[in-house]
């Protein structure tokens, strides 16, 4: 045990890794020495609770994410489906934790991509929006919505990670579709705020250089309109 290798997970601004000691050698537990509180190497995990060994919940986790019926788990490994779903989404949220510590941070994104996914199910009609920096491949973000109808709301939460990433010094590219609300949404959330030394809240502006394009499809199969470009600094065609 090397309590000089670990971090305390606790939100304390004054902790760090040279202020721990281990607490319970046997049961692997660190103790804070700023903010008093103990804690193992899993704590914040999914893993943080041992009554399960960690290579089931993974398996599980693992099988879940592959379209394994929960079902089929419950037969498998004799768990119930509460205990499969807590695992589920305490790895869902721990992997949302991970994405905004390391993804969304300010890099210059030059080409993005946002698309929408319409999935029938039996409970009904699923949207799944997503972003993606088109230079590296990189998945900005992705949101989930049970409505029938895109909307105001599902394509602001979608931008809301891309406008965390994105640089206001930099120029920016963002191609969607045709959807109307698309090039109002776009103008509304992709702006910084922009301080010139005055007391008060900062104007919000667009960056330098941010462009829409919108893609917009025609009836007949492989037959494109032209695509029209929008300027996000004067928010007209």
């Amino acid at each position: 045990m090397n309590a000089h290798m670990l971090f305390c997970p606790h939100p304390a601004r004054s902790c760090g890794a040279r202020n721990l000691w281990i607490h319970d050698r046997r049961r692997d537990r660190y103790r804070c020495t700023v903010c008093r509180r103990t804690f193992t190497p899993r704590t914040g995990t999914p893993l943080a609770h041992p009554h399960t060994p960690a290579a089931i919940v993974t398996q599980v986790v693992t099988l879940v994410s592959h379209g394994c019926p929960i079902p089929a788990i419950e037969a498998a490994f004799a768990l119930d489906r509460r205990t499969v779903r807590c695992w589920v989404t305490a790895a869902g949220q721990h992997a949302e934790r991970v994405h905004q510590h390391h993804v969304l941070q300010p890099r210059d994104l030059q080409h993005v991509q946002a698309d929408e996914v319409r999935v029938r199910t039996q409970g009904g009609i699923v949207w799944m929006v997503m972003a993606v920096m088109v230079t590296t491949r990189l998945w900005l973000g992705g949101v989930v919505s049970p409505q029938r109808e895109r909307d105001r709301t599902l394509i602001t939460a979608l931008l809301t990670p891309v406008q965390r990433s994105a640089q206001i010094t930099r120029r920016l590219l963002l191609v969607t579709d045709g959807l109307q609300v698309c090039s109002t949404v776009t103008a509304r959330v992709l702006r910084q705020p922009q301080r010139r030394g005055d007391s008060g809240r900062p104007r919000l502006r667009a960056g330098p250089g941010g462009v829409l394009v919108q893609v917009t499809k025609q009836s007949r199969p492989g037959v494109w309109q032209p695509w029209s470009k929008l300027d996000l600094r004067r928010g007209r065609r």
